[in-house]
């Protein structure tokens, strides 16, 4: 009799767990690299049991419109699938191909048989990453300072991290024709500073030097020493400066 999800996952999980007894009997020093390794295995497992996994494959079909743009795509990055890793529902799922829709705030993925898209259940993403570039789903919290719920990109990840929020907007163009012409031109980035439980967006010079007053001389003289601009290379003089600062105060 073929086991349901509900039965099978937990039963990975526990002959995982009893395998790692066994061996932490012998090998004291290596528990956690046992763990991760009985951990890895058991997922491992549930992965090739599941095919088709019909967990990941959840969501409504996601209507394709880059075709209709004059210009532009709405996708991240490239105008094409690439390779990641979901997080969905709790369950890590690597090597999948994902596009991510910076208009309408949505990870895409084909499905199983490549005959439609799927936008995945937001609410049910954790977090996901397409090729080395890792996002983060903040969801609605008590926090004053917390950004709005969405996906975002991190930066940097240390005692402190820096957040990246890119949107894109579809535009028309209702004078050049008698037919609206859509558009996109480019993307909007909003970025954040997290230190300790406080967001501080961090988008101009004034707003960074702001944040890091408690360092502010020693600021100035790291971005002249190092030839960073905000306004001509914002993301990466965001991250020298997050990284310089992290190490300035752990």
């Amino acid at each position: 009799m073929r086991l349901t999800t509900k039965t099978f996952w937990p039963i990975l999980l526990v002959c995982a767990h009893l395998s790692l007894l066994g061996r932490a009997q012998s090998v004291a020093d290596d528990s956690d690299s046992l763990i991760q390794t009985a951990y890895d295995s058991a997922v491992s497992q549930y992965h090739t049991y599941m095919t088709p996994e019909t967990h990941l494959f959840r969501g409504s079909e996601y209507v394709t419109y880059a075709q209709v743009l004059k210009e532009g795509y709405p996708y991240f990055g490239e105008n094409s699938k690439r390779k990641g890793m979901v997080a969905y529902n709790k369950i890590r799922y690597n090597d999948v191909y994902l596009y991510y829709d910076l208009v309408t705030g949505q990870v895409v993925m084909n499905d199983f048989y490549n005959v439609f898209k799927i936008a995945l259940y937001s609410p049910l993403v954790d977090s996901f990453s397409i090729e080395n570039h890792f996002f983060i789903h903040l969801r609605d919290s008590l926090n004053p300072t917390a950004p709005r719920n969405g996906f975002y990109e991190r930066l940097y990840n240390g005692h402190i991290q820096l957040l990246k929020k890119e949107k894109k907007d579809i535009q028309e163009d209702l004078y050049s024709s008698n037919v609206a012409q859509r558009f996109i031109q480019g993307a909007d980035s909003a970025y954040y500073l997290k230190i300790g439980d406080v967001y501080h967006p961090v988008n101009n010079n004034r707003s960074l030097r702001n944040v890091l007053k408690d360092h502010k001389k020693e600021l100035k003289k790291f971005i002249r020493t190092q030839q960073l601009s905000l306004r001509k290379q914002r993301e990466i003089t965001l991250i020298k400066v997050t990284a310089w600062y992290d190490s300035l105060t752990h």
